[in-house]
């Protein structure tokens, strides 16, 4: 209470057409209440601007080895970090593309952003949570459109990431008619994970449309089903991303790609 006392008080001064010099170690309150911050590391100055010209990723990784996602926190209106353990050895595991919706991939997204993934999603519309924490992490996302069904332009872009994804995730998603094409556009993947984490017949709000593609989905030779805990497991372990790459190495989609 008493440190945001203080930089309130120190707006107040400032209000006052004076200006406060401060030193703080708190990140993110000083990107709260400071309209100029100098980021020092070492005796020298690494960025001197706003705080969202400062307070980036390439920066509290110079200034301070953190790995770290920077975004615009939509509960507060603030600045906010998130920071993580990046794992031991670095690896290259492939692109991951993750078929969402509904907060049903959020914590999936922040798990493979953490491993390294080159990551992609879709298609997510304007304020579902799933979106707003793939723009924190800067994923690579299909937007379509608030409360309507999913577009050919979207549609046509959602599969083209979809097959040159190395690895795809489909979420424990529900299925209505306007995000019913992502399901349709999970056949296309040539490596697939399902989701399930509660029966399909409890997500389909399509009449069962949803739930008879998803039993010919669940069937082909390419998908395996598991639950989030058990994925979750196996990212955290380091497996998933092994497993991405050893996919790599193997499809002959990506032969060309990895000799250049």
């Amino acid at each position: 209470v008493y440190q945001e006392e203080i930089f309130r008080y120190c707006q107040t001064i400032c209000a006052d057409m004076k200006s406060v010099l401060l030193i703080a170690h708190d990140i993110k309150l000083a990107a709260k209440f400071c309209s100029r911050l100098i980021l020092l590391a070492e005796g020298r100055i690494v960025a001197d601007g706003s705080p969202d010209e400062v307070i980036t990723v390439g920066n509290l990784e110079r200034a301070y080895g953190l790995h770290s996602a920077v975004f615009m926190n939509q509960v507060t209106g603030n600045l906010d970090i998130h920071t993580y353990e990046a794992p031991a050895q670095t690896q290259h595991p492939g692109t991951v593309h993750v078929i969402g919706g509904g907060g049903a991939t959020a914590s999936i997204l922040r798990a493979l952003y953490e491993q390294g993934c080159r990551l992609s999603a879709g298609v997510l519309q304007p304020g579902d949570t799933d979106a707003d924490v793939a723009s924190a992490f800067a994923v690579d996302v299909v937007m379509g459109q608030s409360f309507c069904a999913i577009g050919a332009v979207q549609t046509e872009a959602n599969r083209r990431k979809i097959a040159g994804a190395d690895v795809v995730v489909l979420g424990n998603i529900c299925y209505g008619q306007q995000n019913l094409d992502n399901l349709q556009a999970a056949f296309f993947a040539h490596k697939l994970i399902v989701i399930e984490d509660t029966p399909i017949s409890e997500r389909d709000y399509t009449g069962g449309t949803a739930a008879g593609l998803y039993g010919q989905l669940v069937r082909q030779p390419q998908v395996e089903v598991m639950t989030s805990a058990e994925f979750m497991g196996r990212v955290t372990a380091g497996r998933f991303a092994k497993k991405v790459s050893e996919h790599v190495l193997t499809n002959p989609a990506n032969s060309a790609r990895i000799a250049t």
